[in-house]
This record gives structure tokens, sequence and C-alpha cells, in this order.
């Protein structure tokens, strides 16, 4: 068997029963006489792709004949090469009673703690504090946790054979590939991958969610200058998104129920593939967990708003974790980024 990754259990259970449920960021490739099973965590991080003339499957988007494996199914192939696909429910079940915010900053907070502590790679453990929310809540976690970590201040991308091929074309596809750190040396990255998304601070979800409840986060954004997204939910290409939302807001609100609103905006998140491991550099990414959402969505409307427009809730998860980190956070986000370097 062939595994890359880190996996909150034993990788003999997983070979028993490839079913993804589990936790982590891992792939597992299950040889057999007669299949050969690729399975993964239950948010898993990376595309899949099947070339059916080709007979590939891989992670790597050669050109447009491929079919799309999507995040609730696990693939096997046998040994005629053919392609088998088998469901799991990826979601689990969604509760919607209303919790407070205390409520749900605890249940984050135990959430996010048990997995770093569960994170038990004998590896150098790195993190680039960018000024934002995402790294600023790793930086809380990891110095909440004891962590022995580097605090690295420099951007680093080592070369090797697979990067040299392939980044190029990855980078074209995957912004996040834009910005990742690589070591060629065995080491781990702490990073804030999919914080955005699962926080309901992307502007996809963000838009379909604010404009089935008829709130205009364009005339918000324009009436609120210091909110720790002006700048990015300013920025022309994400103006765009809301404001199709918004015009289409009585198409979205008849075409969902509240409940099928929800459905919705798991799938997108679920299938929204940033980055995964690379190399020698494996990336620890604890936000990539629908669990996260589900509990925001319990908020009420308001506090929400407030989550979309200043990142609420990941302030107060830095205030109860180690309120220190949150001079690590610049006050808007993507705008002036290494101010805190300054």
């Amino acid at each position: 068997m062939i595994f890359k990754g880190y996996t909150e259990t034993a990788i003999d259970e997983l070979v028993q029963d490839p079913t993804p449920r589990h936790k982590g960021n891992f792939c597992l490739i299950i040889p057999g006489n007669q299949k050969t099973t690729v399975t993964h965590d239950i948010n898993r991080s990376f595309p899949l792709f099947w070339y059916h003339d080709q007979q590939i499957l891989t992670n790597l988007q050669l050109d447009n004949s491929h079919t799309a494996v999507y995040a609730d199914r696990y693939v096997s192939l046998d040994s005629s090469l053919t392609y088998h696909q088998t469901f799991f429910n990826c979601y689990g079940s969604v509760d919607q009673l209303p919790i407070t915010v205390e409520d749900c900053v605890d249940q984050l907070s135990c959430l996010l703690e048990q997995k770093i502590q569960n994170l038990k790679l004998d590896l150098p453990i790195k993190l680039f504090l960018s000024g934002g929310l995402d790294t600023g809540l790793l930086g809380a976690l990891a110095n909440k946790s004891n962590i022995d970590y580097e605090r690295i201040h420099y951007e680093h991308f080592d070369y090797d054979k697979f990067t040299y091929k392939n980044i190029t074309n990855i980078k074209k596809k995957y912004w996040a590939y834009s910005q990742i750190h690589h070591w060629n040396q065995p080491s781990v990255l702490l990073s804030g991958s999919c914080g955005d998304e699962f926080f309901l601070r992307g502007p996809a979800t963000t838009a379909l969610w604010l404009a089935w409840h008829n709130i205009d986060i364009n005339n918000l954004i324009s009436l609120s200058p210091d909110a720790y997204h002006y700048h990015y939910f300013s920025k022309s290409e994400n103006k765009k998104i809301f404001q199709s939302s918004w015009e289409q807001r009585l198409d979205i609100q008849s075409q969902y129920t509240y409940n099928e609103l929800i459905q919705k905006l798991l799938n997108m998140l679920i299938n929204d593939h940033q980055h995964w491991h690379l190399g020698e550099t494996v990336t620890f990414t604890p936000f990539k967990d629908l669990e996260i959402t589900k509990l925001l969505l319990q908020l009420p409307k308001e506090v929400l708003v407030q989550q979309m427009l200043h990142g609420y809730v990941n302030r107060k998860l830095i205030e109860k974790i180690d309120p220190n980190t949150i001079q690590s956070v610049n006050k808007y986000k993507n705008y002036n980024s290494l101010e805190i370097f300054s």
C-alpha cells in the first residue's frame, strides 16, 4: 500500500474498511489481486480525475476529457482497469438548533485543539504568519498546545523532480499553489488553507447565503470601511459575485429551502480543492472540516453577518485560545499583508 499525509486512525483500519469516515488529510492506495482502491479522509483535500480512454486516475487535470470524481465517492480499479466508484455520506448530519457565540467558540476550540494535539508527525513544523486570521488562529493553537514550531519570516520553495515538471500548470489551476511554501526535506507546514471558505468568509458561499437572506453585501461593505474584508470584498471580481447573487436572490430563494441551501453550501465547500501535500512537505489543514461550517450555521443571522464582514468568530477563538496572537493579525485581509513584520 502507499500512504501520504496524516490520519487520526490506524492505517490497518483503513485497509480493512476503506470507506472515508476519518479526519486527517491523506491519500491511501490499497493494491490487491482483484482491485486497487484509492481512499482518503472524509473531507478530501485533493481533486481526482478519471480519463476513460487512457485508463488513468490522477489528481492532475491533463485535459478536459476527464470525468470528475466528486468528494462524496471513492474509487477502485479492477484487474482490467475498469473504473468503479462507491458513494458515501461526506456531509454527516446537520443540526439546526440555535447556539450562542460562546457555545460555538467552545466547541470549535475543542475541535481544533484536538486536531493539533493529534498531529503526531515527527518532523520539523513550520508556520508562516501571513497577517491573516487563519494563520493567526493556527499560531494560537500551536502556542496553546506547546507545539515546537519554527515561525518563518520568508517565502521558500524548493524544486524537485515533480515540481519542476508540474508546478507551472498546477499554479494555473489552483491559486493556492502560487503562495505555498515547499521544502525538499521532510517537513510539516501549518496551513490556513480553506479557512476563508469553511469559516464562511469566502465570496461564493457568502454571496449565496446573504442573497437568500435578502442582505446586500456590496452595500454593507461600502458602509463598513473598517471591516476586515473591506478591501478583499471590494475587489471587482468579488463585487461581481455578490452582485450576481443579489440580482438572482428571488430565484435563489425559490430554488432552495433553507435546508437545501445548507446542503448546497456544504457541497460547494467539500469540492473546493485548494492545495494538498507536495513532495516532502505535508500540509496540516485543520480548517478543512465541514463540522466547522455546520457549527457556524447554527449561529444567529446577525452574528454570521459579523463573521462574514469581520471574522468575528475567528477573533473570539483567538482571544479564547491565545489572546496574545491577535497581534499577528492585520487590520485588513490581503491588504499590505506584510505590515506585521515592519
